[in-house]
């Protein structure tokens, strides 16, 4: 494995970066020499200093991750990155990819699977985690858009993206919660998802959903 003596980390929450500099700094060849909680103050000492690779957290604060990530590969084009994300959802992944990331770990991975990832992208590979492989594999050839399913399907998505119970959605659409709960395991399969806040995120996404709860 290459030196990385000049890694850098983003993470909003200070419990994270300690963990993953902790975590960083035992791998051989591998140094963490800048972290910060913003992209802001990443670009000011990037403007300055060399960097090796930079692991990216998807949860930042002020400036979501995406809008850093582009922001970031507009200003420094050839600097490899490494984005940290909670969800496992191949549009999402699309849109990581679009914007200049070169690889994608999902946070529950173990730790011998961020050292992977970071030699990967070290070298200059495309990095995806196994899990987020695994379902672009199986949905390769998936619209990502509500058209896959059914009316009914598209009516309970909406309701589940909008926090309502199985028995509050089968209330709201006059349905049994025995059928609710069996179009929610359609859904989840048809689109690919693990959990509810990958359906809430699918739901932003493709405007099923908004922001204000519409």
């Amino acid at each position: 494995m290459k030196k990385i003596n000049r890694l850098a980390l983003i993470a909003h929450h200070e419990i994270v970066r300690c963990g993953l500099s902790s975590l960083i700094n035992r791998y051989p060849n591998c140094h963490i020499a800048f972290e910060c909680g913003d992209s802001d103050e990443f670009e000011r000492f990037a403007s300055e200093h060399s960097l090796d690779l930079l692991i990216l957290d998807m949860s930042l604060g002020r400036i979501p991750g995406l809008d850093a990530l582009q922001r970031i590969r507009q200003t420094f084009p050839n600097l490899p990155i490494l984005m940290l994300a909670e969800t496992a959802l191949p549009s999402l992944y699309k849109e990581v990819l679009s914007a200049g990331a070169n690889g994608y770990l999902l946070k529950h991975e173990a730790p011998s699977e961020l050292k992977r990832a970071i030699e990967a992208v070290a070298e200059g590979k495309q990095y995806v985690c196994p899990l987020m492989a695994e379902r672009l594999a199986c949905n390769d050839k998936v619209d990502w858009k509500t058209g896959q399913l059914s009316p009914r399907q598209t009516e309970v998505a909406k309701c589940l993206a909008l926090g309502m119970t199985v028995a509050e959605t089968a209330a709201r659409l006059g349905m049994k919660p025995k059928t609710v709960s069996s179009h929610r395991t359609e859904i989840f399969s048809k689109l690919g998802l693990r959990t509810t806040a990958d359906l809430v995120l699918f739901a932003l996404r493709t405007e099923l959903i908004s922001l204000d709860g519409g």
